[in-house]
């Protein structure tokens, strides 16, 4: 072997650190009164009201059961409104409407996820609006989840649109109804995530604003709330877009329960 015995240290070239993001923290929202909010025009439903799209986001449900609770809200009111959901089987719902009619609903997918309480999820969805009908998928902590109920759609329709001007919620049902969850590191994109970017994200926790692995998509990161300040009421957007932050209403708090 060439330079055996002569005391040479090997050439080679030092791999990059692969970056991970620091989670040391979620957001605990405790059933009773508290909630986080974005204006409208400014919110994470923007980013997925047309076109294709992905977002993630960390959610553990502290309550008796994981069953009919609202994750985000937006509308004014039970006619108008986009929402992320529990159904009444914990099964995950990403449900909107238009109007007071039968068929007005712009949005109806509903996936297996089977959701319990006081365990950590990872959830990404996907929406392709690239064909003439959307496909959305759902993963759960890096596998896909089978399609329990849905709608097709053509993905010319806003389904954040009917929403009007009204503010967008998180832990609560149009602040008449509040739910006891824990939510972290919530993220948007303007693509679709492939299934390995998901299992990537999943099973590493890379830095979203960094490619790493087949994580390959921070140029079409929209959103990025790590949720690490620690105190205060704001939590901001580290995407470097420069996005809304969320802030914290009636003492939903920063909690060191966290996912991974």
């Amino acid at each position: 072997m060439l330079g055996a015995g002569l005391n040479i240290a090997s050439s080679y070239i030092a791999s990059a650190a692969y970056p991970t993001e620091t989670n040391a923290r979620s957001i605990l929202f405790d059933g009773t009164n508290d909630r986080g909010q974005q204006i409208d025009g400014n919110n994470l439903f923007t980013e997925i009201d047309t076109g294709s799209w992905s977002m993630q986001f960390y959610v553990r449900f502290n309550a008796a059961n994981a069953n009919s609770q609202y994750i985000m809200w937006k509308g004014n009111n039970f006619s108008t409104y986009l929402a992320m959901l529990t159904d009444a089987a914990g099964d995950l719902q990403l449900f909107g409407r238009n109007g007071s009619g039968g068929s007005d609903v712009v949005i109806n997918n509903i996936w297996e996820t089977n959701f319990t309480n006081n365990t950590w999820y990872h959830v990404v969805i996907t929406s392709d609006g690239s064909a003439s009908n959307r496909a959305n998928k759902c993963y759960i902590d890096g596998s896909l989840a089978s399609d329990k109920s849905g709608t097709v759609f053509a993905s010319s329709v806003a389904i954040e649109a009917p929403t009007g001007n009204g503010k967008f919620l998180l832990g609560t049902l149009l602040n008449l109804a509040f739910y006891s969850i824990q939510l972290d590191t919530i993220a948007t994109w303007s693509g679709v995530l492939s299934a390995a970017e998901v299992a990537e994200i999943s099973g590493n926790n890379p830095d979203l604003k960094e490619d790493a692995g087949d994580y390959s998509s921070k140029a079409s990161l929209e959103r990025y709330y790590v949720m690490e300040e620690g105190s205060g009421t704001t939590i901001a957007d580290t995407s470097g877009n420069s996005k809304g932050a969320i802030t914290l209403v009636n003492g939903a708090a920063f909690s060191t329960e966290k996912p991974y």
